[in-house]
């Protein structure tokens, strides 16, 4: 699961919070975030945090989502 959030700051930037829900080859679950200006090429940067659970890690991306909406970013969930 993916979702790609964005918003305007108030001198006109925008940033981007991308936040991907997968499993890895050993079974865990993983959740990376990646931000950044959109403006550049690099993401200004990409944080990975493991779990055991499934639900641990569902749990942790909502949570994630939640506040950054409540920061002020929009966008649309993509399914991959």
């Amino acid at each position: 699961m993916m979702i790609y959030l964005t918003r305007i700051t108030p001198r006109g930037h925008e940033r981007y919070y991308k936040i991907i829900s997968t499993q890895n080859l050993f079974g865990e679950f993983l959740v990376i975030r990646e931000y950044g200006n959109t403006s550049y090429k690099k993401p200004t940067r990409t944080l990975e945090k493991c779990f055991e659970s499934q639900e641990e890690s569902t749990r942790f991306f909502i949570n994630i989502k939640n506040k950054k909406i409540h920061r002020g970013y929009v966008g649309l969930q993509k399914c991959a």
